[in-house]
């Protein structure tokens, strides 16, 4: 499989996750505006308690799903992909629906614990019933579908915010919220559950063997999950806890520009998954590869951002800007995470399990851990804090894991890719040029440097080109001109010369 199918794949995957982190703080900002920080408070309580039971319930089976389908597609065996897609659609099923209304069913008697009520309860019952609908997303992203996948969500964030905010402002306050958030599962359920069903058919197939080899797969990649995803909803309810509803939207907002960022690099990481999985060989070199092209294309706009912090939070309100050291701080982590992104999807691909779970516990544990001693004394930069630490003691490991298994990291050249933005950005600083010519000069002249250091090439260029405009390039090419294409890589080494 190309690696242009891969970058085309993943430009889905992050215009999705770009989708998702733009309107998801659109919401919770608008929310917070005009419902104050009880709705906020409340609903991102409800949400937490419902994700956390529902990554709690999913035993890794999606992460399994992605690599057996894959694994699947790669053999050519169809009966294989609509078996375990059947397999992993009943299991959750069966959990989901029975403890979403288990919760629902106590929530009508009247139970409720700690500061949530009854009907608190219940809308966070009805949340983990539709937590089912994961199954389709992970099947999708199996079939390097992930365009569909990018629909579904712009249309259910559309939804959400449509619903959530017309709710609010018609006083249905944290209920309306929370109703408005559920759309992106609603829509999930009948826009990827229409295309997955469209694939495998209706004819159910359930296989006991490969549930198991779900369990097995997916197993380790659910436990440092389900801390990780503690590890998230504790450092936020954390903040709101101890610093109020206004610290918590200032991480919250740090936090999801950091993932944008994040995602950019480690969506094509992502993809390795269902594609390495049905390789038989060019697994490490095809890892290395993807190592090499994200982080030259995303650290340098890492780099950027953390330069000048102030511009993206500045979009959204003066008030924001309070929130600069933490985004600066959560931008360091980006090498680290694409790293161990990588190093780990490869690891599942050989089948080597416990290393993908050593290298999800070196990151995550510490991150639990150090939520509750650092965000008490120092608020929301603690809790960047302790994500970014878990992000360098998950890369080290990750480090031990690549020498262990033969994947040859060129120290070197990720030193160079490290280096080269880092000190353009001084330069910029240095000279007191306008952030938007000095943005400009950290991205596109640290891609001449690696283009002329060789670390970035133009069939990477090419392929990303390709991934971009499916059906299009031929035609560019052939306005452009060969001739022409060979005489501006010749002036672009000239000019670097």
């Amino acid at each position: 499989m190309s690696l242009a199918k891969i970058l085309r794949s993943s430009v889905w995957l992050y215009s999705s996750s770009l989708v998702n982190n733009l309107f998801g703080f659109a919401y919770w900002f608008i929310i917070s505006a005009i419902g104050g920080p009880e709705i906020l408070g409340v609903t991102s309580s409800i949400i937490g308690l419902a994700g956390l039971i529902s990554g709690f319930l999913s035993f890794g089976i999606g992460v399994g799903l992605v690599r057996f389908v894959g694994k699947s597609i790669g053999d050519g065996d169809e009966a294989g992909v609509s078996a375990y897609f059947w397999s992993a659609l009943l299991f959750f099923l069966l959990v989901y629906l029975s403890t979403g209304l288990t919760l629902i069913v106590l929530s009508f008697l009247g139970f409720s614990f700690s500061n949530f009520s009854s009907s608190m309860l219940r809308l966070a019952g009805i949340m983990v019933l539709l937590a089912f609908v994961n199954i389709f997303n992970s099947f999708l992203m199996a079939s390097l579908r992930t365009d569909l996948i990018f629909k579904s969500n712009l249309v259910g964030n559309l939804l959400k915010l449509a619903t959530g905010v017309g709710l609010v402002l018609l006083g249905w306050g944290w209920v309306g919220a929370v109703i408005g958030y559920m759309a992106i599962q609603l829509t999930n359920l009948v826009i990827l559950g229409f295309e997955s069903f469209k694939r495998v058919g209706l004819k159910i197939i359930f296989k006991i063997s490969n549930l198991k080899n779900l369990f097995k797969a997916g197993i380790v990649s659910w436990f440092p999950g389900i801390v990780a995803l503690a590890g998230q909803w504790l450092g936020v309810l954390f903040v709101f806890g101890s610093s109020g509803a206004y610290e918590t939207g200032l991480y919250y907002v740090a936090f999801s520009i950091a993932n944008v960022v994040f995602m950019s690099g480690t969506s094509l990481s992502s993809m390795l998954l269902p594609v390495l999985s049905g390789m038989e060989d060019g697994r490490k070199r095809t890892t290395w590869r993807v190592i090499r092209v994200g982080l030259s294309l995303t650290w340098p706009l890492a780099v950027f951002i953390g330069t000048y912090p102030w511009f993206p939070l500045s979009l959204l309100g003066e008030s924001y800007l309070e929130a600069s050291p933490v985004l600066e701080l959560l931008m360091l982590n980006l090498v680290a995470i694409l790293l161990s992104s990588s190093i780990s999807n490869l690891s599942y691909a050989y089948g080597l399990y416990r290393y993908v779970l050593l290298i999800g516990l070196a990151q995550n544990i510490p991150r639990v851990f150090l939520y509750y001693i650092l965000v008490s004394c120092m608020g929301m930069l603690g809790a960047a804090l302790s994500f970014t630490v878990g992000a360098f003691l998950g890369v080290i490991v990750a480090l031990f894991v690549a020498s262990r298994i033969g994947f040859h990291i060129r120290i070197g050249e990720i030193a160079t890719i490290a280096a080269v933005p880092p000190l353009l950005a001084f330069l910029v600083l240095l000279l007191s040029i306008h952030f938007v010519a000095g943005g400009l000069i950290i991205y596109f002249f640290s891609i001449l440097l690696f283009l002329k250091l060789n670390i970035l090439q133009w069939k990477d260029l090419s392929d990303i080109a390709e991934s971009l405009l499916p059906g299009k390039l031929q035609l560019i090419k052939k306005i452009a001109g060969s001739r022409l294409l060979v005489k501006i890589k010749k002036h672009i080494n000239y000019t670097i010369d």
